[in-house]
This record gives structure tokens, C-alpha cells and sequence, in this order.
């Protein structure tokens, strides 16, 4: 679905059994309460926690939205308090860069709920750049939701293509853009062995 409920953050376990932070997602109650990749947990809400498994932690921090926690974890050598609500986190599942001779880079990671508003959000961002050609990159992309691929596709196709076509029993349907909207710049869609489904659609309807 493209969130979770939760904190918003990536954690793992060090070569000392340290759980740590490895990312932070962008606007999440961990963000937010000001967390940083390399904080090691040390108490939730007064509970010693330092020699919990990542199991385990994960469940004492992964509760109910609305909750209150109280985290204790070690920054260097200094000990930091944080309390925060967890929530609804979404998942940035879409990121963008411009690369040489303004050429707009797009990584799609997956297919899910939000990932056309996230495709658009950084289309328009490259575009005030002014990218003269595009790469869309969903290699190891396993696929998802087809109406995402769908509502991607009408960005840069117009009314006359086919996006995809659906055959039952015999009978083929060809789905067509429902919009007018297109771009004329070039653009490359990067595969590999692993671009599955969703992905592939998207690469045979370029």
C-alpha cells in the first residue's frame, strides 16, 4: 500500500548486537522528534531494551497509531531522550536526480498505492530543472499495482496509444490513454532480469 504504521525508520543490528538506525524516512514521527541514522536504542518507555533482539524491539516500537513512546538511545557517547506518536508513515518508494547534460534520472522501486503521486511530484521537479530527456529506472522493480503503471504512462502518452491490451476467452480489449497529455523529450526505461510485471508493462508500452 505504499505506508505502515510505525516511526519511520529503517533499523538493524550491529556486529555488538547494538540495535541502530539506519535511515530515517522523510516527515515521519522519528524525523520529527529528531532521531538520527547511527542512534542506538537503549529504552523504550523506561524499558531497558539494549539487549533485546531486533524481533523483538521492532514490537515494543512498531504499535498502534497514536501511541506514545518515550525512546532513550545512545548518540556517540551521549545518551538522548525523544518521545514521539507514531503514525502513518508513508514509504518513499520514488527518487529523482539530474544527471550530465540535464538528463532526468526517475527509480521506481515498486509499484504501490502512492507511487504515481510520488512519480509526479518528481517529474515536475525535474522538469522545473529543465531536463531535456528522461530515464525511468525500475530494474529489480518487482512490480505492483497496475493502475499506477496506468496513470504513469498517461503522462506521457496521449489519447491515440495504446497503453496495454487484456485478452479473455479470445477477446482482446486495448486500454487507451484518457489523456491528452505527453512530453517530447526522449525517454529511456531502464530493465533487467528482475523488472517484473507492472515494470514490464511499463517498458513495452514505451
Amino acid at each position: 500500500d505504499g505506508s505502515y504504521e510505525g516511526i519511520g525508520a529503517v533499523v538493524a543490528t550491529d556486529s555488538n548486537s547494538n540495535n541502530y538506525i539506519v535511515s530515517i524516512f522523510s516527515n515521519s514521527p522519528a524525523e520529527k522528534a529528531g532521531l538520527k541514522v547511527g542512534d542506538v536504542f537503549k529504552k523504550v518507555n523506561s524499558i531497558d531494551v539494549s539487549k533485546y533482539n531486533l524481533t523483538d524491539l521492532v514490537k515494543k516500537i512498531k504499535v498502534t497509531s497514536g501511541t506514545k513512546l518515550k525512546l532513550t538511545v545512545l548518540r556517540g557517547d551521549k545518551e538522548i531522550k525523544a518521545t514521539l506518536i507514531v503514525g502513518t508513515v508513508e514509504l518513499p518508494v520514488v527518487s529523482s536526480k539530474v544527471l550530465d547534460n540535464n538528463i532526468g534520472y526517475i527509480n521506481i522501486s515498486t509499484f504501490a498505492a502512492n507511487s504515481y503521486k510520488q512519480f509526479k511530484k518528481q517529474l515536475n521537479k525535474l522538469e522545473k530543472k529543465k531536463i531535456t530527456s528522461l530515464i525511468i529506472d525500475v530494474r529489480d522493480n518487482p512490480g505492483g499495482h497496475l493502475t499506477q503503471v496506468t496513470d504513469i504512462l498517461e503522462l506521457f502518452m496521449d489519447k491515440k496509444k495504446i497503453l496495454y491490451q487484456l485478452e479473455t476467452k479470445g477477446l482482446k480489449e486495448k486500454v487507451y490513454s484518457k489523456t491528452s497529455e505527453k512530453r517530447n523529450y526522449k525517454v529511456v526505461v531502464l530493465i533487467n532480469s528482475s523488472s517484473a510485471s507492472a515494470s514490464e508493462i511499463l517498458a513495452a508500452a514505451f
